[in-house]
């Protein structure tokens, strides 16, 4: 396990070079990241504070793969970057400071590749890998109009 550990660090950070992207580690410990992912699951199915989303937008850019094998340890979930992933594109669709698009952006990116590392590694073809990602990252039409209602709704208040 730590040697598979090690590889996919290695692979992601030669991903996060090649993009750009530099950003420390958040080194959390596993009960606050643990937390993290049930709040990001909760956020992305009922919405957000307006005030959360600059503090959302780095958790993205700055979750690593020792971050997400960690949260899958501590919740038991086979995806741990699915909440954060959804509840990024969902941000990305309906957020309420404009400023933090491209950081939305950026961590959207961070994301993917994480998610591409974890499933690609796990999956035993390329394709059920594909699928898997598609599926668990899926955000439904219905889905962001509620939550872009809900944020609107927010706003007035």
């Amino acid at each position: 396990m730590d040697l598979r550990l090690r590889q996919l660090e290695a692979r992601v950070a030669t991903v996060m070079r090649l993009l750009g992207v530099d950003a420390k580690p958040l080194s959390l410990r596993g009960t606050q990241l643990g937390s993290l992912h049930r709040m990001a699951e909760h956020n992305s199915q009922e919405g957000w504070s307006p005030h959360e989303e600059r503090m959302w937008a780095e958790v993205f850019r700055r979750l690593d793969v020792r971050d997400l094998v960690l949260v899958e340890t501590v919740t038991g979930h086979p995806q741990p970057w699915a909440a954060f992933y959804r509840l990024c594109a969902a941000m990305r669709h309906a957020c309420f400071d404009g400023m933090l698009k491209d950081d939305l952006a950026r961590g959207y990116a961070n994301l993917h590749q994480l998610a591409t590392v974890l499933v690609f590694e796990r999956e035993p073809t390329v394709k059920k890998a594909e699928q898997r990602l598609r599926e668990r990252a899926r955000l439904d039409g219905r889905g962001i109009r509620k939550l872009k209602n809900r944020q609107a709704s927010q706003q007035k208040r």
